[in-house]
């Protein structure tokens, strides 16, 4: 969101605390259009891919080592799964995203006797790797300046468009929130129904594994070389804290040995907090008082792939009110009253 400002030559202050628990320090950043239970293909794929690659593009060299583009293997679950697909595989709206592989026994080390789907066009990005490289070009190549603490609303003057950071107070024209889960307790906003959703992921080593794709099934499966992968991911609505736990650990474990029964050695297990809402769908446009504070949030588990488009839709309509936003993504549909 910043970068959008910033391309055009508009004067930005990034204020940021890093939230440990911030679903951007955490995320394995899978892309892919074809998931769920049943293997459905994304609301707004093309649209949302699209913007996803021109951002891609688009980025400084500096970023581009952080992303690796990689199929992503499928294998089916259940009778019911494979026969949907062997309709979906004569469909040209899906053909163009995934391969139908009903034969099993592609890497034998996975488990596959009924086959699955190549989805094609997908990968994943090193999401840490990829911020930070990228706020350190703006910095030095665009008009960004950071500022390392927590936005206090009690700081900040709507009427005025004011705030008072660690420099003195400051004259801003717009505030735009991307606080991810954290905005769902924010008194400064009527009562809204954003979900917050934990997820946990573990760094693994599987010495007698050398995936040349990522898996999927139930869990992911991301090589990261030398043996090592990225599992994941849990989704839990209800938890009691930020931090990993031994039930995470226990069910991702039990879904990995489900697809692949080898020897694994966990090394890292991590959690954040995903923002989430009720159709699944982002959260964007303006305050309901106050007309230069926006929001984009609520991008759930398709964060990266869905971040391109929905800020450069935000930037547009920040600049021309009559950019018309989907219902489905307005953020007047989360409010309670």
């Amino acid at each position: 969101m910043a970068w959008r400002f910033a391309e055009n030559g508009q004067a930005v202050t990034l204020i940021e605390d890093e939230a440990p628990a911030g679903a951007s320090r955490v995320a394995a950043g899978l892309f892919n259009v074809i998931t769920g239970r049943m293997g459905a293909k994304t609301w707004m794929a093309e649209e949302l891919m699209a913007a996803l690659k021109t951002f891609f593009q688009q980025l400084p060299a500096s970023c581009q080592e952080a992303i690796h583009p990689a199929p992503i293997y499928r294998p089916f679950k259940s009778v019911e799964e494979y026969n949907k697909w062997t309709g979906r595989s004569v469909d040209p709206a899906f053909a163009a995203w995934a391969d139908f592989l009903p034969e099993g026994e592609l890497f034998p080390p996975v488990k596959d006797p009924l086959g699955g789907i190549m989805i094609k066009g997908c990968g994943w990005v090193d999401i840490p790797t990829l911020l930070d490289r990228f706020k350190q070009h703006l910095e030095a190549h665009h008009s960004l300046k950071r500022m390392h603490c927590a936005f206090q609303w009690q700081d900040f003057q709507p009427e005025e468009m004011s705030w008072q950071g660690p420099e003195g107070r400051m004259q801003v024209d717009h505030l735009v929130l991307c606080q991810g889960y954290r905005l769902a307790k924010d008194a400064f906003f009527p009562p809204m129904d954003l979900r917050p959703n934990k997820g946990e992921i573990m760094e693994v080593e599987i010495p007698r594994l050398n995936l040349p794709w990522v898996l999927s099934r139930k869990i992911y499966l991301i090589p990261r070389g030398n043996h090592r992968y990225t599992l994941g991911a849990t989704y839990a609505n209800r938890f009691a804290d930020l931090s990993p736990s031994a039930e995470g650990r226990e069910e991702m474990l039990a879904h990995l040995q489900a697809a692949i029964d080898l020897p694994v050695k966990v090394l890292k297990h991590r959690a954040g907090v995903r923002a989430t809402t009720p159709n699944r769908r982002p959260a964007l446009g303006a305050h309901p008082q106050w007309p230069e504070v926006f929001v984009l949030n609520g991008l759930g588990t398709k964060g990266l792939l869905q971040a391109p488009y929905f800020s450069q839709l935000l930037y547009q309509y920040i600049q021309d009110r009559d950019t018309p936003i989907p219902p489905a993504v307005q953020i007047n549909r989360l409010f309670k009253q």
